[in-house]
Parts: structure tokens; sequence; C-alpha cells
């Protein structure tokens, strides 16, 4: 369990053991640095402190605590490292993900809430209700009032890491939540490949998660054990081979069986530190994307090209071009499974991405004219869909 940016774990209150009760699930919370009873943080926060816990401290933490498999539930701040962490780091003992009131990017309506939030911890009463949660509840408060209210903030954005989850997804939101509004799940059901289940709940702010009517907590705790049963689901299928033949099937999330997990282990492990990022066009992950997306298997592209965009450089034209192949294959699957609007702005997406590439080049063996006019075709397939 990862807490929201004031949270700590007595904030949980019961909520540990009724999941334990619910799921048979062990659970483990902890207040991560500055919260609760552990170390302050050093303030001031970096902006990109979410990025840094999900990709530094999660990972070393599961270690640690001896853990084998993983549903990661977070709220908030501690939703947003979740999603981070499912994103952007590959660790097969993660096995789903529930995400309460995540931010994946900016909004002027939760930046004028914590500004509120600022004058009511000078000024009311505020400090004196946190001081029983922290230790040092100053640093607490400040590490993140202070990041989230920095002018640059403004811009922050990590909505990519939702591209690269391969996990099953809950996704609760509350519509009068101050701090976030529907657009966050919006944008998980745009991008997302894996399976996803929303739940909005009318008339209650998400930070108010203990407030939850039951019988929405049981949907939440159904679906963690879910996310726990696709680890033990196998489908007969071949051993993976070594190049870019097509699978068996084409996987549909929610209408086709997934491909067992390994399947793809020996394409992607052809992308190595060894690879010059010019040359990663000539690896069998590269090859198999490629034959992958021109048969229609979009999911199974993504899947392979992960390992690509991995080894890329933040910033480098190859990062923009594998970025804008991935997300053409997920335009084309939403369309597959009959999501128009979210295809329509995966391909405003790939756009984004090309246009930040020389348009006379040759990146990683594609001409970037070319996939431009994939996206033109794409597009003409949604207009008579």
């Amino acid at each position: 369990m990862l807490h929201e940016g004031l949270g700590s774990i007595a904030q949980w209150r019961d909520l540990p053991a009724r999941l334990a009760a619910a799921t048979g699930f062990g659970v483990l919370a902890y207040a991560r640095a500055g919260y609760g009873g552990s170390e302050p943080a050093t303030l001031p926060r970096p902006l990109n402190y979410m990025s840094l816990e999900a990709e530094n401290v999660l990972g070393p933490l599961l270690d640690a605590a001896g853990i084998a498999q993983a549903v990661l539930l977070g709220h908030s701040d501690g939703a947003t490292i979740a999603a981070i962490y499912g994103g952007s780091v590959s660790d097969m003992r993660v096995r789903g993900l529930v995400l309460i009131a995540p931010h994946f990017f900016a909004e002027a309506e939760g930046l004028t809430a914590i500004r509120a939030a600022g004058k009511a911890y000078r000024e009311g009463a505020l400090r004196n209700r946190l001081s029983k949660y922290h230790r040092d509840v100053d640093s607490a408060f400040n590490g993140w009032h202070d990041a989230w209210t920095d002018p640059a903030f403004e811009s922050w954005n990590v909505a990519d890491c939702i591209d690269h989850l391969r996990i099953p997804v809950l996704a609760i939101q509350g519509r009068e939540d101050p701090y976030g509004t529907l657009a966050q799940i919006s944008e998980i059901e745009a991008r997302i490949y894996s399976p996803l289940e929303t739940l909005i709940l009318e008339g209650v702010a998400t930070r108010r998660i203990l407030s939850i009517p039951s019988r929405q907590r049981r949907r939440s705790w159904s679906s963690a054990q879910g996310c726990s049963g696709w680890s033990r689901k196998r489908s007969v299928l071949p051993d993976a081979p070594d190049g870019p033949e097509l699978p068996p099937h084409v996987y549909v999330p929610g209408v086709t069986r997934r491909h067992p997990e390994g399947w793809f282990d020996r394409i992607k492990a052809s992308v190595t530190d060894e690879v010059a990022v010019t040359d990663l066009h000539h690896t069998a992950a590269w090859q198999a994307g490629r034959a992958y997306f021109d048969a229609g298997y979009y999911w199974e592209c993504h899947e392979v090209l992960e390992a690509v965009w991995m080894r890329t450089p933040e910033g480098s034209q190859e990062r923009d071009m594998t970025q804008a192949l991935i997300q053409l294959a997920n335009a084309r699957l939403k369309i597959t499974m009959q999501r128009p609007r979210a295809a329509w702005r995966l391909c405003n997406m790939v756009e984004g991405h090309l246009a930040r590439c020389d348009a006379t080049a040759r990146i990683l063996g594609l001409e970037v004219a070319e996939v431009r006019h994939w996206v033109v075709q794409t597009r003409k397939t949604l207009e008579t869909t």
C-alpha cells in the first residue's frame, strides 16, 4: 500500500486489516521518507520525486520485505508512484495495480486545491490535525505542498508510463475530488493496453477513502484478487520463437486469451546494452515488432517493442520513433476494441512524436513520412467505423 501525499500508515486506519480479511492476501503498508514515523526527507523535494520514489525506492523495499508477488494499491501520490513503477520497471512480481485518484499530469483545479491547503495549514487547523500522524509535520507538508505549487510543476506529466503497463489495472476516482478530475481516468482509458476496470464514485472525494461504500470496496478487493489470478492462468502455446514468427493468435484484452508469461522473453532479450542505439532495428525485438504490426498483432507489437523503447535515450529520435510505433499499434488495437475516441487521441500523440523527428530522416530503418502515412490510414479507418 502506497499512501497519499500527506498520508502515513496510521491514516490507512483499519483498511490494511480489512484488505487482508477480504482478499486473503498479506498486506504491507509503509510510510515513505518524510511521512509518519519515517526519517525526514531532504527538502525541497525534486519535482520528479514520484518518479525517483518509483525507480529507486519501491523495488529495493519489495526486495527487503521478501515480496514474491504483489498487487500495488496506491492513493493519490502513491497511486502515481505505483503506476510509474508498473510502467517503467520490469518487475514480474507485480501482478496488478489498484490506483485510487492517481495523478499523471498537473491540473489547474488540483493546484488550486493544494494552494488552499497551504493556507489552511498556515492559518487554520490543518497543521494540528496532521501533527498526530507525522513525526516532522512541517517536513511532510512542505515537501508535498512546495513541490506541487512550484511554477515549474504546472508542466509535470508522467502519463507516458500508462503506455507501458502490461498488468491489470483498477482505477478509482471520486467525481467530487478537488485534487483531481476524471481527466486522469480518461488518460488511462485512452492509453492503456492491459485490462482496465474503472470505478467512478459519485458524491465522494477519493481522498476520503474510508468513506467508500462497502459494496464498492468489495469490487476493488475482487479486482485485486483477479490480478493475482493472472499469474496462475496458463494457455498451451509453443515456446517463444527466436525470430519474428507470428504468435498463434491475436491477443485482444477482454476478448481473447493472453499469451503465457515468458513467451516473448527470448525476442526481447535481443536488446542488450551492447547494441548501439542506432542499430536497435537490427534486433529480433524490433524486427518482430514490425512483423507483428504489419500482421495486425498490435498488443504483441507493443510487448516486444517495449524492450527497444527502454533502451533508447530520453529525448532521442530513436525513442520518439519507437514510441510513435507503439502508440500507433495501440491506436489500432483500440479500434479493434471499439474505442474510437481513445484511438483518435493516440493518433494525435503519434503525430507529436513524429513532429520531434527530422521529417526527412530514416530512423531505425523507418522513414518518418512512411509512419505519417500509417497514421493517415489509421484515421481513415476511424472515419469509417
